[in-house]
């Protein structure tokens, strides 16, 4: 296996690592996520079972062969809205926890969070699959 791969498992763990702590506490994810304003008070649960859902599938993905670089594009997407989220609440110290990669504890969110996700986002853009183009030979057509 190539350093991608690895790369790609140890992000899949800590997706994997997330979701548990969600699943295992889901009364400190419901309060972690009603300190956010941008979302609903009627739609937190909602939010939250699909959250877990998502990032499982992500995890999920990064493990498969087959959907492994679909799994890193869409990795790589919430991790920058994730990161963006959290510069928000960081720049406005707003208080609100971050309850990421499985730390649902009441503390603000600090530049260590912001510092994780800006490594995973570098770490995703590294086994990032690349375009591949191909060529078809042209064949000149002749004329009689």
């Amino acid at each position: 296996m190539n350093k991608k791969v690895y790369i790609s498992y140890l992000i899949a763990f800590i997706w994997f690592f997330a979701v548990f702590s969600k699943i295992i506490n889901p009364n400190e994810l419901l309060s972690v996520l009603y300190k956010y304003t941008f979302i609903p008070h009627s739609y937190i649960k909602l939010f939250a079972i699909i959250l877990v859902n998502i990032e499982f599938i992500l995890a999920m993905g990064l493990l498969s062969t087959k959907y492994r670089n679909t799994a890193v594009i869409f990795t790589l997407g919430l991790l920058i809205i994730f990161t963006l989220f959290k510069s928000y609440h960081f720049i406005l110290d707003t208080g609100a926890s971050c309850g990421c990669f499985g730390q649902l504890t009441e503390g603000g969110i600090s530049l260590l969070d912001i510092g994780i996700n800006v490594i995973l986002i570098f770490l995703c853009l590294y086994i990032l699959p690349k375009k591949q183009v191909k060529y078809k030979k042209r064949v000149k057509s002749q004329t009689v």
